[in-house]
């Protein structure tokens, strides 16, 4: 959330749903810098966003019915979980009145899915239209511009933690808050982690709020960030922040309903799909008979409660494909994912990269880092995860050791109110306690972990060969089917 470095333009897309199941989001990065206002058509799939430099468009779109069967309270793909539908059986799960590219575009994104994690989604494309398979969620969908900063060259700011040819800036050119960076090596291009805030170990003042994330820098300074937003312990939210093109402003969209809470077990995924089309974010709740402390866990194996899908066009310095360093066909050898935890604050003077407010985010009264990252790994998005009409087991997770993709540690403002610590058996970000303290009294020393390093060390065995030559036992983590 700390990287608006290039940003002309801000998008901020709300979705609101009502239902307690899976819906998912699509971001294209087509936004209009001029134009006047055109009416809503209510009565199509396809609704025309009035098209405005600054200010805030409508919260409430008016969609007509669509008959009992596609309501807003209502999650109709949610139905084909975990079942062996084909191309023909889509259609039942799309409105009658989606018609034309609309339906073409619906069927693939729904095809992408992997099967325990499908539900409704709504699309933003060009022309800042928005496209669902149950138009009815689009009165829950709120489009807001704002403007922001220009970007500094990064070649000069990396002045704490790591610094490489892949490393996003540190700190960008306006921070707006405190972050832990974990960074990947380069060519490294999606992440994968589960992570848990306890109850009563975070705060916010004057509109600040916590941020969980992966983020994906480009080759010429474009960022993709997709995670969860924290408001209090009862609020916490999917988003989704991209910049549009190769560091030509950002979008942002935000879940504004409180679909999560402390305490509670999210996954997170964040990637770049295999194609190099677009950045695909998940998040969802474990089901309670699931602890990524006490055993390894495999996304194949469960449904997430509530879970999120948030998707975003690639930008065109992401598209750079090639081999990682493990030997996986990666869509950008010159990008690099990072895990984060940060605070985003609220009003501060330009220039000022961050204040002591007194927020603070996973941080207990006895001073220990509660913010608990498990399983946490970077990888690649494997070869089922394109933009397609054929069905495939979705987007599946690769990842490698992490001697090979784990580069280092960022800060900002220092490591002593943004802290990390990690398990001492090594293993890069795979564990790791993180907490966030804004306040200039938390400054006189470093802060314990707040629990065990105890979690099950990750796989050992290889799943599949890699396809390019190489020694390095590659990992099929995260997927039922894995192929290359």
């Amino acid at each position: 959330m700390f990287s608006l470095r290039s940003v002309k333009r801000v998008l901020r897309i709300s979705v609101v749903t009502l239902f307690c199941a899976t819906t998912v989001v699509v971001v294209s990065s087509g936004c209009s810098s001029n134009g006047n206002s055109t009416p809503f058509d209510a009565s199509s799939a396809t609704i025309k966003i009035p098209k405005v430099i600054s200010g805030t468009i409508p919260s409430t779109i008016a969609v007509s019915s669509q008959g009992s069967a596609f309501s807003a309270n209502r999650n109709v793909f949610a139905q084909a979980q975990g079942l062996k539908i084909g191309a023909s059986s889509i259609d039942a799960f799309i409105a009658p009145s989606v018609t034309g590219q609309d339906r073409q575009l619906a069927r693939k994104l729904m095809a992408m899915m992997p099967p325990g994690l499908r539900g409704d989604f709504v699309y933003v494309g060009l022309g800042n239209r928005l496209v669902s398979n149950n138009p009815a969620l689009l009165k829950n969908v709120s489009l807001t511009y704002q403007m922001g900063s220009q970007r500094s060259s990064p070649s000069s700011e990396n002045n704490l933690g790591y610094a490489g040819p892949c490393a996003p800036p540190n700190p960008p050119s306006q921070p707006l808050g405190l972050y832990v960076r974990q960074v990947s090596n380069c060519g490294f291009t999606a992440g994968w982690g589960f992570v848990n805030v306890p109850c009563g170990t975070s705060s916010f003042f004057r509109g600040d709020a916590g941020h969980l994330y992966f983020e994906i820098t480009g080759n010429l300074g474009s960022e993709v960030e997709g995670g969860v937003e924290y408001y209090n312990d009862n609020s916490v939210a999917p988003y989704v922040r991209s910049t549009i093109a190769g560091g030509n402003g950002y979008l942002t969209m935000t879940n504004q309903v409180a679909r999560y809470a402390c305490g509670q077990n999210l996954d997170i995924m964040h990637g770049i799909t295999y194609d190099g089309l677009m950045v695909a974010t998940e998040v969802g709740q474990l089901p309670s008979n699931f602890d990524p402390a006490t055993s390894w866990i495999n996304f194949g194996l469960f449904s997430p409660s509530n879970a999120a899908w948030l998707f975003a066009d690639a930008p065109r310095d992401m598209q750079t494909p090639g081999f990682d360093s493990a030997g996986v066909s990666t869509p950008c050898t010159a990008c690099s994912t990072s895990e984060v935890t940060a605070i985003a604050q609220n009003g501060l003077p330009p220039g000022v990269g961050y204040s002591p407010d007194g927020s603070y985010f996973g941080v207990s009264s006895s001073q220990a880092n509660e913010i608990h990252w498990m399983q946490t790994a970077f990888g690649e998005f494997n070869s089922t995860c394109v933009l397609a009409t054929a069905f495939t087991d979705g987007c599946g997770f690769i990842s490698a050791d992490s001697s090979l993709y784990y580069a280092g540690a960022q800060y900002y403002p220092d490591n002593i109110l943004a802290e990390s610590n990690m398990n001492p058996l090594g293993f890069g970000p795979y564990e790791t306690y993180e907490g966030i303290s804004a306040s200039q009294s938390d400054a006189a020393g470093i802060r314990r972990a707040g629990g065990a390093f105890d979690e099950p060390q990750p796989p050992k065995s290889a799943s599949n060969p890699a396809p390019h030559p190489s020694v390095t036992p590659v990992y099929c983590l995260y997927s039922s089917y894995c192929s290359q």
